[in-house]
């Protein structure tokens, strides 16, 4: 059915209105003197603020926000890099040593060296998941303990090191399974840039950048750097990836609800986590996928937007409900995505479009809605 020329016109315009998701900035090194960033390709360095007694570092759920740790007083602290200010948020109760943060969920995790934790934001109070042991492998892990930590959301997995090897840490027992040898003395903190799928370690206190392989955990080494040493990793710029575009209609929250993903969408990975936040709570989301955007406002009378065309994927049997936090993750196999009549195995070089359908209340009655969607170039 060819569309009236006006509502033509508006989906012109609507699908020309893209806007383009931060990609890989600076880093973010945390030294005991204060915060400096870090240029991942050449290692210069540049004092950002000056602060001392910080340690630790990881990103945060803002942009352009890390956390670190006040070591003096065991105080978590928000370092605003637009503003340039360290805020002290609460005292941690069992304090760690470094901290990591898994920008899908939203947890903040730390480690004393033996132990995995899991930090409340803002109180502070520090739960231990368990103790850090192998989970086989040649390899467990070192006396030392296990002593930088990051968050791989590309491939939802929780990273450690204990000098020597890198590892695969279960987020809800503290097991850990052997990835790599890297052989990198000194590693203080990783950090994976969500946009690049890199993962980068600093040492101390030769104070050096390094490059992981994720699969591997060969190291290469980028530069040295004149400004340390360094026991915190973070970035800059936006935790998400990929392309928002169309329009999205606000709902009974009275915001629009927002469709995400933390992750470069390497498909050898075979899964893709996908966000959608500013859901009415309790209510069922499902996630649909197609290769070609669209536009078909109040599509089969619901009050949001269809944005996606062709042979559009409904992942049925991931129906999930919203929380009282107004979120729902939904892990999406590459490998399978539940097209019809047959499944299609997502390749390198697809660009995919996510979106959410979901039921809400509306003014005069129950109704349904889209989130605002999302676009990815698969890796």
């Amino acid at each position: 059915m060819q569309q009236p020329p006006h509502r033509a016109a508006l989906a012109a315009a609507l699908m020309m209105c893209l806007a383009t998701a931060g990609s890989a900035q600076n880093l973010i090194g945390i030294a005991s003197d204060g915060v400096y960033t870090i240029d991942p390709v050449t290692g210069a360095t540049g004092v950002s603020i000056s602060q001392y007694y910080l340690d630790g570092a990881t990103d945060s759920a803002e942009p352009d926000v890390v956390y670190a740790r006040l070591d003096a007083l065991d105080l978590l602290a928000r370092i605003d890099l637009v503003a340039g200010t360290v805020q002290p948020i609460s005292s941690m109760t069992l304090p760690p040593r470094d901290l990591a943060h898994d920008h899908a969920r939203g947890l903040l995790y730390g480690t004393d060296g033996i132990a995995l934790q899991t930090i409340s934001v803002p109180s502070g109070v520090v739960t231990v998941v368990g103790t850090l042991t192998a989970n086989g492998g040649p390899w467990t892990p070192s006396p030392n303990g296990v002593l930088a930590l990051g968050y791989d959301n590309g491939r939802d997995r929780l990273l450690g090191t204990d000098g020597s090897h890198l590892w695969a840490i279960d987020p809800v027992n503290g097991a850990c399974t052997w990835i790599g040898y890297h052989g990198v003395p000194g590693i203080q903190d990783l950090h994976v840039d969500a946009a690049t799928d890199r993962i980068y370690a600093v040492t101390a206190p030769q104070s050096e950048l390094y490059e992981l392989d994720p699969d591997t955990a060969e190291a290469t080494r980028i530069a040295p750097l004149l400004d340390g040493p360094f026991t915190g990793l973070a970035s800059t710029g936006s935790r998400t990836t990929g392309t928002s575009y169309c329009v999205a209609t606000p709902n009974s929250t009275g915001t629009a609800a927002v469709t995400e993903v933390y992750s470069p969408g390497v498909v050898s990975s075979q899964h893709l986590l996908v966000a959608t936040r500013d859901l009415p709570p309790g209510q069922p989301c499902l996630m649909m996928a197609s290769l070609a955007p669209g536009w078909l406002g109040g599509f089969l009378g619901s009050e949001g937007n269809l944005c996606l065309l062709g042979n559009v994927a409904s992942f049925r049997s991931q129906l999930a409900w919203a929380g009282p936090d107004g979120r729902v993750l939904q892990d999406l196999d590459l490998t399978a995505f539940p097209t019809r009549p047959l499944p299609t195995a997502v390749q390198p070089g697809d660009q995919w479009h996510f979106q959410a359908w979901y039921r809400d209340q509306g003014r005069s009655g129950p109704t349904t809605n889209f989130s605002q969607p999302i676009a990815l170039l698969m890796q």
